[in-house]
């Protein structure tokens, strides 16, 4: 004998601000007599039942994706051809039989966000694949749109954002940074596609690291890419979000041939009169507290190698071109460059060279002969501001990243394809009382 038993679910949600909201969630149910869950969103609204706040739920599936993604020409990656392209899109649309009803729940101050996760694979000639990260150093430039389900762009909804990976990411978030419901709810069809075109440029020492090399007679090996696109509530939920979908893999592999290019390796150097027993090298922690003037000397050495370069890129070059920037770590972790580095650096110096430009500025310019040498080494001494001037000045104490490219220049001042190569030194400026440590 079978018993058929009917459960009824009472929850009782305390008001607190608007009483209309729209939240994320699952439910699970059984049919069947298997269990399935319902990635559904939730609008809920507060009814006044004798004297009792209780909760109405209504479960639905408000909203739909269609995701797409292609990937553009050229596939071979080379130090002219630097920069990958692709654009993804994604059609967002609201049930139309349930427009009126998830309107009249969500509250009027409800905001719906839209994010594409952008993500690489790698392939080898066998067409066996595996995940790969972006790599630090990569320029992205992402421009936004958004057309209507007429497919006309929105003139005041382009946004566009260009940054440079401090650090190699999995994926990369591409999240359009205003609400998109409005565009949504005021389209006749309550539709929209959200268009993001991304292109992420390399160095050469870059592109080796990033795309695989393909030889004749190969057609599989590349990096592919992909993208999946995400719809949330609240930003700070958005990669979590069960409104999501993603594109088809485009079939384009982005590779490159055989290449060489210059190395720079930037390290502290070591010093002949710190008694140090732990450490042989220049200083790169400085404590205000420890110390008895406002300022600290710091030497670098870097050692441009082009051994790899053939004789003719070699003899093209005339002068080895030193940038130096310099950046700070903000809260978030990442590295953000200075506007002007005479606020941190009471000079910066490279030995044997000539400057073209000074302190005051984003960077600081040097060159120097090139005589075909495999290898040229170049010393650099900067000297970092600390303590009350440097606090006057409002300036933060915080981890800094100098940052040094060279590159071959030749008789027309040009750049050498295949010599550009950085390398960089962080330094702590820091005031820490350590008083009450005991060695």
């Amino acid at each position: 004998m079978i018993i058929s038993e009917n459960y009824y679910l009472t929850i009782n949600i305390p008001e607190t601000g608007s009483s209309k909201k729209v939240i994320k969630n699952f439910v699970n149910y059984y049919s069947g007599n298997k269990p399935r869950k319902l990635n559904g969103n939730i609008p809920t609204n507060l009814v006044q039942v004798t004297n009792n706040d209780t909760g109405a739920y209504v479960i639905a599936n408000f909203f739909t994706q269609l995701v797409s993604v292609t990937a553009h020409d050229p596939e071979e990656i080379t130090a002219s051809n630097n920069f990958i392209h692709a654009t993804m899109t994604s059609k967002i649309s609201i049930d139309p039989s349930l427009r009126d009803t998830f309107n009249g729940y969500k509250s009027d101050d409800f905001n719906m966000y839209q994010a594409f996760k952008f993500s690489m694979k790698s392939f080898d000639e066998n067409d066996a694949g595996a995940n790969a990260k972006i790599i630090a150093g990569t320029s992205v430039n992402v421009d936004y749109s958004i057309l209507n389900s007429s497919d006309t762009e929105l003139s005041n909804a382009k946004i566009s954002k260009t940054e440079t990976l401090s650090e190699a990411k999995d994926s990369y978030m591409l999240m359009y940074p205003d609400s998109v419901y409005d565009y949504i709810n005021s389209d006749t069809n309550g539709s929209i596609t959200v268009k993001a075109d991304i292109s992420l440029t390399y160095s050469t020492a870059g592109i080796i690291d990033q795309f695989p090399e393909r030889k004749d007679g190969d057609t599989k090996t590349g990096i592919g890419v992909n993208a999946a696109s995400y719809v949330a509530y609240s930003q700070n939920n958005i990669e979590n979000s069960s409104i999501s979908a993603s594109g088809v893999m485009p079939a384009r592999r982005y590779y490159r041939k055989a290449m060489t290019v210059a190395q720079l390796n930037y390290n502290v150097a070591e010093s002949t009169v710190l008694e140090s027993k732990d450490s042989p090298f220049s200083q790169l922690g400085i404590n205000a507290k420890d110390m008895t003037t406002e300022e600290m000397a710091i030497t670098a050495n870097a050692i441009y190698d082009l051994s790899a370069l053939s004789r003719s890129t070699k003899d093209s070059g005339k002068k080895i071109q030193y940038t130096m920037r310099l950046y700070i770590k903000d809260n978030s972790g990442d590295y953000k460059q200075t506007n002007d580095i005479s606020k941190y650096l009471s000079s910066f110096t490279l030995e044997n060279a000539a400057s073209s430009s000074g302190l005051n500025g984003k960077e600081c310019v040097f060159t120097t002969e090139y005589n075909g040498e495999e290898q040229s080494t170049a010393v650099t001494k900067f000297t970092v501001k600390t303590g009350k001037a440097f606090e006057e000045q409002g300036l933060t104490y915080a981890n800094y990243r100098v940052e040094l490219t060279a590159v071959l220049l030749n008789d027309n001042n040009s750049v050498v394809n295949g010599t550009t190569s950085s390398d960089y030194v962080v330094y702590t400026n820091a005031k820490i009382e350590t008083g009450f440590i005991n060695s």
